[in-house]
């Protein structure tokens, strides 16, 4: 998005459009017409792709998805707006250039490399754009899956391990028979020692 921004912004000063021209009393010149002139989408472009950066590192969620989806649109109406404006050729932008009226010399020539840049810059801001709301359902299906009990905290585990040995101290203390780890979860066991705690340090006592 941050390369979309600078190539919109730039592309939009660069010229698209060049012709010749006499003038009777200044004679010969040449009329420029640039792409924020033509394709007037590029320069907001460039803000939008900025803003959605920026954004983008703040939120979350639907939010986040909805930003994402705002920046593809723009941008697919920024790359239609530089399409159009290269496809027809600005005779009222190049007559409103012009001091007095003059006679042209030669044909609108339009600069390819100009228009391409902002096609380019299109693509990459909408590209980020479906990025930023990928990644925003992806971060929700990974709070999904810890917080269905896949990840606990360190500190959660240390919890977990010692309330573990807690209960199989209480256990032993009520005469139960069995060794208290063989009573207990595996899965709790192995978190126990994940976390630095020796499981079987309360077992045997009355």
């Amino acid at each position: 998005m941050l390369f979309g921004a600078a190539a919109s912004a730039g592309s939009a000063f660069l010229p698209w459009w060049r012709r010749s021209y006499h003038d009777p009393l200044s004679g010969d010149l040449t009329v420029a017409v640039d792409g924020n002139e033509v394709a007037v989408a590029l320069v907001p472009l460039a803000l939008v792709a900025l803003a959605g950066l920026a954004a983008a590192m703040l939120s979350r969620g639907i939010a986040r998805r909805l930003l994402g989806a705002v920046v593809a649109l723009a941008s697919v109406g920024a790359a239609v707006g530089a399409v159009l404006g290269a496809v027809r050729a600005p005779a009222a932008e190049f007559a409103a250039k012009l001091v007095r009226p003059a006679t042209p010399l030669a044909a609108p020539a339009i600069s390819w490399g100009a228009v391409a840049l902002a096609v380019t810059a299109a693509v990459a801001a909408a590209a980020g754009g479906v990025l930023i709301a990928s990644s925003a359902r992806a971060a929700a299906s990974n709070r999904g899956r810890i917080s269905g009990g896949a990840y606990r905290t360190p500190a959660a585990q240390h919890d977990a391990a010692r309330q573990a040995a807690r209960r199989h101290d209480r256990e032993g203390s009520a005469g139960q028979s069995a060794p208290a780890h063989e009573s207990a979860d595996p899965g709790e066991w192995w978190r126990a020692l994940d976390a630095g705690v020796d499981p079987t340090e309360n077992d045997g006592r009355a």
